[in-house]
């Protein structure tokens, strides 16, 4: 899992049940980038928990 940068966007990578996904942030700046992969690892992490809950792509 990861954040990196393609162009002048900020993209998240993360691995999902052995599956890489890849999105944008559709931002290009870093530090907003990541607040949003932050939220992108807690709802991920509250999902293990409730697996019902459904990822909300930025």
């Amino acid at each position: 899992m990861g954040l990196y940068k393609r162009g002048k966007t900020w993209w998240i990578a993360i691995t999902i049940d052995g599956k890489q996904k890849c999105f944008s942030t559709k931002t290009s700046d870093r530090k907003i980038a990541e607040q949003i992969y932050a939220k992108v690892l807690l709802k991920l992490d509250n999902q293990e928990s409730n697996p019902r809950q459904q990822i909300v792509n930025y």
